[in-house]
This record gives C-alpha cells, structure tokens and sequence, in this order.
C-alpha cells in the first residue's frame, strides 16, 4: 500500500474539480479567463480544509496555461514565520527577482501576522503588482489589517456540505481501489465526524482503508470516525472538568473539544431557564462566543491543549 498522503495526492489541479464553493469558484473561473494580468490580489477566508490552498494552486496553473513554474511560486506559512524580517526578507527577495510570467505569493494562515509585518506587506504589494500577485489565505479575517482587506478580492469559503464532500470522497476512493461496501458504509460516517473539513476528510478515509485489523467494517469506521463529543453546559459553567479531562485522556482532538463547547455555549444562553436569555443575554453570548473563537483558532495552530483549554474554561466560568 502506497502511504502517500491521499490529501496531497488527489488535491485538485483544476478549479472545476474542487468540492463546494460554488461561487467563489464561478467568479474566480471568470477571472482566470480574463488573463493572467486582469487578475486580482484574492483573500480566502474560512474554516480549514474548504479548498482555500488547492483554489488558489489551481488558478495558478489554469492561468499559466500549463506552463507554471516552481520558482515563480512562493508559499509562506504565516503561523510559523509571522515578523517584519519574513516579509523583507522572504517576501521581498522572490517578488525582486525577474520572471518570464506572473509571480505568486500565497500567505497561508495570514491572520498570524504582526501588525508590524502587515504593514510592511501592504507597501510591498502596492509597488510589485504588475508581476507578482498576493493570495492572503486565513481563518478570521478580522485579523488583517483594512488596509490590507482593501487591496483583494474577498471569498468566504465555507464548511464543504454533505453532497460535495460524498462525490470526491467516492471519486478518491474509487481511484485507490477500496472496498465497495467499505466504501459506501464509509462515508456517510466521515461527512458526519469531519464537520465540513475535505482535508480531514480524506485523511480519514486513508486510515480507513490503511486499517489492516480483522474487525468488520463498522468497527474499523467507528475507529477512525470519531465523532464530535457532546457536552452540557454545566461543563464550562459549574467548572466540572471531568469530562473534558477524559477526553483529552482518550486522544479527542482539542479542536472537537472547543467546537462541542461552541454548541454548548450557544445552547446554554437561549435555553428557557438560562439567567443569560434576560439582562444581557445576547452580549454575554457574544463574549463567550468570542473567546472560543480565539481558543479554536489557537488549538488550529496547535497551542498546547490543556493551556488552551483551562484558559477557556476560566473566561468562560
């Protein structure tokens, strides 16, 4: 069994092959046959795994007509390399070196940068326009700078929905061969555990299919298809820590731990009986709120689970 990441491997080389994003992928479609030079700065924003990255690569390649090259490509993991001296030095370099066709910058997780950093980048982007295009990927697009949002075309690219997500996970699967039955019972189960996420997705499906044990199939999805635990309120308000330990303990993914107490928060403030519903429900909704927002978005980069989550709870407590 070949252990490539199926995430990469079947990554979509064309606009039409990407699942979901209707819109977004007609007017970018558009764009691209109006010519490389007609071509706007683009700034992607929404949940991880919707297709931001693979849009953007694919443009690329539909807009070079083939003929894209590697060095004409440059791709930054804002999260990590987030600071002034990246984009002077990193940035600044490949945007001065001459190419034979447009130039691409892609700055995945653009949130993470620095205010410092951002101003620098707007300067840069204004003066290398002509041959250098900027696609801004990010979660929360309040994190950049006006004046930066105000240079790209925007796209909110959302969850991908059941019917998207079923069609490619049947296509890659069918490509690698798989089990029929395997498949079929496989996934309904991933589109329910994976909450909109393709890329999630699809590694799912791999260790699916990896699983080389003797159980049936049901066990072997159950596996690997982890589903999102519930929590009640009382877990975040009462302080009862218990639970979210134990799942932490068990290997549940910090992120399925934030998003569950999303649900419970939004549960909690318009339940019949909740003090919240009355005397400022809806700002203490909206504070809540925005503190998870915060932590699933630190969890996404991978801060330290138990820090993340004892922090949210106090806030929240």
């Amino acid at each position: 069994m070949d252990s490539h990441a199926w995430v990469e491997r079947h990554r979509p080389s064309r606009l039409s092959d990407i699942a979901g994003q209707e819109h977004a992928l007609r007017v970018i479609t558009a764009m691209v046959e109006g010519g490389a030079q007609t071509l706007p700065h683009l700034l992607l924003y929404g949940p991880p795994g919707t297709g931001k990255t693979s849009t953007v690569l694919a443009m690329y390649k539909q807009v070079c007509k083939g003929k894209a090259r590697r060095n004409h490509v440059l791709i930054v993991d804002a999260s990590t390399d987030r600071g002034i001296v990246m984009v002077r030095e990193q940035i600044g370099d490949f945007v001065k070196r001459r190419a034979s066709s447009l130039k691409l910058v892609i700055l995945d997780e653009a949130d993470a940068l620095s205010p410092v950093a951002q101003g620098a980048l707007r300067r840069i982007v204004e003066e290398y326009a002509s041959g250098t295009r900027f696609c801004f990927l990010c979660n929360r697009v309040s994190a950049l700078s006006h004046a930066i949002q105000s240079r790209c075309m925007m796209f909110r690219f959302n969850p991908v929905k059941g019917p998207a997500m079923a069609s490619r996970l049947a296509k890659i699967g069918e490509h690698e061969g798989m089990d029929t039955n395997l498949l079929a019972a496989a996934v309904p189960a991933i589109i329910e555990a994976s909450d909109g996420d393709m890329r999630h997705g699809v590694a799912m499906l791999q260790r699916i299919n990896s699983d080389t044990g003797e159980d049936g199939d049901k066990t072997i999805i159950n596996r690997h298809c982890k589903r999102r635990p519930c929590l009640s309120p009382s877990t975040w308000r009462d302080g009862t820590l218990g639970t979210v330990s134990s799942l932490l303990r068990s290997g549940t993914p910090i992120i399925d731990i934030l998003r569950s107490l999303v649900d419970s928060v939004a549960e909690d403030s318009v339940a019949e009986d909740s003090p919240r519903k009355t005397g400022g429900g809806m700002s203490t909704l909206l504070s809540n709120m925005m503190v998870l927002s915060e932590a699933v978005h630190d969890a996404s980069r991978g801060t330290c689970p138990e820090v993340t989550l004892a922090f949210t709870l106090q806030q929240l407590m």
